[in-house]
Formats: C-alpha cells, sequence, structure tokens
C-alpha cells in the first residue's frame, strides 16, 4: 500500500483515485499500491482524483467529468502541453506525492500580501541580482483558498503566486530588471498554438536538456525584456526571440515559487509542470499560442519587500 503522502493530505482522504489515458502509466501506479481508472472507461467523476492527461482529448474528457460531477474534487496534471512521455509522467507523479499541499497555500498567502502591498521588490541570493516593481491595483493570481469542499485546480495552481502579462496592448502588471542564474527551463506549447518554425519542438527539447546540463547559466533582464542569456558563456538570446513567437523576448510572467518539499528531488532535465512550484522566483517569456511559453527556474532566489 502507498505511504502517506501530499495527495492523501490534500484531499484528508485514502480514497483517492489517479486518472490518465495511459494504461502503461496507470498499471505502473497500480504497483504502488494507488486505486487507478482509464478516463476514457469512465461514466462519472471519483469524489476524489488525481488527472494526468497523456493527450488534448483526456484534458477535454476530465473537465467534462468534473463539470458533470460538480460535487467532486480533481488536481489535473497537464503532460499533454509539457511532456506526455511515461518517464516524465512518473516523476510528475513522484513530485506530486512528496509535495506539502496545504504548507504551499500558507506560503502563497505570504507571498501575495508581499506583492499586493509593495511598490517593489528585491530578488537577491542564489545569483540573483534584481528587482521587480509592481502595480498595486492588479492583484496577483493565486489559490488562496480552503481545499476543503469541492474543487477543479491545475496543480501549478497551488505552487505559485504570479502576475501575467499576456497581452501587448494592456499594461503590464510589473517591471523587472536583474541579473539571474538559471538552474531549469520548461517549455509549454498549448494545442491550439504555432510552432516558430519546422521542428522547433526537437530543438526545444534539447534547449532544456543543454540548460539543465550546463555549468553556469545566466540570464539579464532589462524592463520585462530578456537581453541576454548565457549557457556556458553561448549566448542564446536570439533563439529565445525566435521561440516566443509573436511576444518574442518580452516577459509574460513574473511568479514567486512556494514549493520547498521537492527541492531534494528537482530534476531540470525533466520538463514537467510540478517543476515551476520550486520555491524561489520564475520568469517567462512567450504564451504558448503565438509561438513557446519557456519559464526560467531560479530556485531559492529570495523575494524582500524594498526598504
Amino acid at each position: 500500500m502507498h505511504r502517506q503522502n501530499g495527495i492523501l493530505d490534500l484531499f484528508d482522504s485514502s480514497e483517492v483515485i489517479i486518472l490518465s489515458d495511459n494504461e502503461t502509466f496507470n498499471s505502473l501506479v497500480s504497483e504502488q499500491g494507488w486505486p487507478t481508472a482509464n478516463l476514457a472507461e469512465l461514466s462519472r467523476a471519483p469524489q476524489c482524483s488525481v488527472v494526468f492527461s497523456f493527450s488534448d482529448a483526456a484534458a477535454i474528457r476530465s473537465h467534462d467529468l468534473a463539470a458533470q460531477y460538480p460535487e467532486s474534487r480533481m488536481v489535473f496534471c497537464a503532460l499533454h502541453v509539457f511532456d506526455a512521455s511515461l518517464e516524465t509522467a512518473l516523476y510528475s507523479f513522484d513530485l506530486m506525492c512528496a509535495s506539502d499541499f496545504k504548507n504551499a497555500l500558507e506560503k502563497q498567502c505570504i507571498a501575495a500580501e508581499m506583492m499586493e502591498t509593495s511598490s517593489r521588490l528585491r530578488l537577491c541570493g542564489q545569483g540573483a541580482d534584481g528587482w521587480v516593481d509592481l502595480d498595486s491595483s492588479v492583484k496577483p493570481y493565486a489559490l488562496l483558498k480552503s481545499v476543503e469542499g469541492p474543487f477543479v485546480h491545475s496543480v501549478a495552481e497551488f505552487f505559485e503566486v504570479h502576475h501575467a502579462h499576456l497581452h501587448r496592448k494592456q499594461a503590464a502588471p510589473f517591471w523587472v530588471s536583474g541579473e539571474f542564474l538559471v538552474s531549469g527551463v520548461l517549455s509549454v506549447m498549448r494545442p491550439t498554438g504555432r510552432l516558430p518554425y519546422e521542428n522547433s519542438t526537437r530543438d526545444v527539447d534539447a534547449f532544456v536538456q543543454k540548460v539543465a546540463a550546463a555549468n553556469s547559466v545566466k540570464m539579464i533582464v532589462t524592463d520585462n525584456k530578456v537581453t541576454s542569456f548565457c549557457i556556458d558563456a553561448e549566448e542564446q538570446v536570439d533563439f529565445l526571440r525566435i521561440l516566443g513567437g509573436d511576444r518574442q523576448e518580452l516577459v509574460t510572467e513574473f511568479a514567486i515559487g512556494v514549493n520547498e518539499a521537492i527541492e531534494e528531488k528537482i530534476d531540470y532535465a525533466r520538463n514537467s509542470q510540478l517543476n515551476e512550484g520550486i520555491e524561489g522566483i520564475h520568469l517567462a517569456i512567450g504564451n504558448g499560442v503565438s509561438g513557446y511559453h519557456i519559464d526560467f527556474l531560479c530556485p531559492s532566489v529570495g523575494v524582500e519587500v524594498e526598504g
């Protein structure tokens, strides 16, 4: 039988069913003692479930089930827009089990209050020397809510507080500048997204691996624009400009991560949605529609109120 872990703690229940559209994944998770089910074979949503979508069809099916049974409680892990390999799915499941969801929600409250009440935050330590100016009229996104009743949430919602600037014509709610050391990157391409060029997926996968294996990755941001991205002193900012699609190298997200529990288990070579919640900060370019959404993970960076 599976050990007590973050998933069971979140639901306060031992009756949690793991759902996916991959029979091999279900079989391997079952061997760990978890009840599993294939999304395509379900007639109703379980009371408590964690969904791993290997395809867009699975994502649509899970949300349809949740809509039909609004009393259910569901956490959703979108493998299909990150990396839908079996290895990354099992890695993501392991990180989810290791996570402390309730502690992360408490840390969200602290981070959200800091972002709501401060005009400038210093970003320091772990190779970071920068700041972010914030528009106090725009609230950052965070769950900040009890999970005792029915809910449907992406797993990423538990582990970060963020501002986004996805529409060029709207005013940015944040302005970030500084130098940062990057430990890993994530790439997201939505099913409706446009590849910036043919076979770019192969190059982006190689880029994720290259960053993870590097001795040093240094990023410079000036007024919400990535002006340098050096992997072991090799400049890559032109490549990022292409990957970002219409938004090019402009920063589209500033986030504070609150999942300290995964620090010892994280593998930056995995393009897993769970990685972006690592405690520290992350910045991103692109929107995953006109080109990729690329997250730059800077773990353990301190966030302090200016002055």
